[in-house]
């Protein structure tokens, strides 16, 4: 899987390059698109949607993957085929990129069967054995969201997050029809107080995956840029 803050990069550039017509007709073409059964973005949430909400809803949505192949996909049903073939050839320029940076690191040997993945053995230091291609990485090969005991960001920084996090029911619309089913969406959404209804969001947390806290990490760094650049420099 592709590193998702390029991921985002190459959406928002891709998205910036249309005219208002052509991103006019993006959206649209979006509201109805059911990208491989996944369902279609709600058009409430597209309707007043910029270049940079369309983008967080893409990746919230579909995922980072799957949202450069659906972005790809309606650039080409809107005949902006220029904008799709260079969109399909940075993503291709990147994979060869990571698949580089991957080899620097882990020396290319320890690379796992599965197409996309990576198997790597970090010792005992109790981190995740599968890391995804192009995971931004310190030099000692753990991906950036990973603290020293192998806890992920939002696990790590749990604390302040529930106090400091403002915007929550922003970063749960990003979380919706992915992360969030209706009853849980609505349960937050209950909540008064934004530290409140963070601590409803962690009380789902125990049954997430590892995809599912990249996905609140990804909409908490998009919402409180801020906050979290301060406490990732900690």
């Amino acid at each position: 899987m592709e590193n998702q803050s390029r991921i985002s990069d190459l959406l928002q550039s891709a998205l910036d390059d249309l005219l208002e017509e052509d991103f006019k007709r993006f959206k649209d073409k979006l509201s109805h698109s059911d990208f491989k059964g996944k369902g279609t973005i709600p058009r409430g949430r597209l309707e007043k949607a910029d270049r940079i909400d369309t983008k967080n809803n893409l990746i919230a949505f579909y995922g980072g993957d799957a949202a450069v192949d659906v972005t790809i996909e309606i650039l080409a049903k809107i005949n902006v085929r220029g904008s799709a073939a260079n969109l399909k050839k940075y993503r291709e320029k990147g994979e060869q990129a990571q698949e580089q940076t991957l080899d620097r690191y882990c020396g290319g040997s320890q690379r796992g069967s599965s197409p996309g993945s990576t198997a790597l053995n970090l010792g005992g230091g109790g981190f995740p054995a599968a890391i995804r291609v192009g995971e931004d990485l310190h030099p000692n090969g753990k991906p950036l969201e990973l603290s020293a005991k192998g806890e992920h960001f939002v696990n790590q920084h749990r604390a302040d997050l529930i106090q400091r996090v403002c915007m929550v029911d922003s970063i749960i619309d990003m979380l919706y029809g992915t992360v969030l089913d209706e009853e849980q969406y609505q349960s937050i959404r209950a909540e008064k107080t934004n530290p409140d209804k963070m601590r409803k969001l962690y009380e789902f947390m125990p049954s997430w995956n590892w995809y599912c806290k990249e996905q609140l990490y990804q909409a908490l760094k998009a919402k409180n840029k801020f906050l979290i650049e301060e406490l990732e420099s900690k």
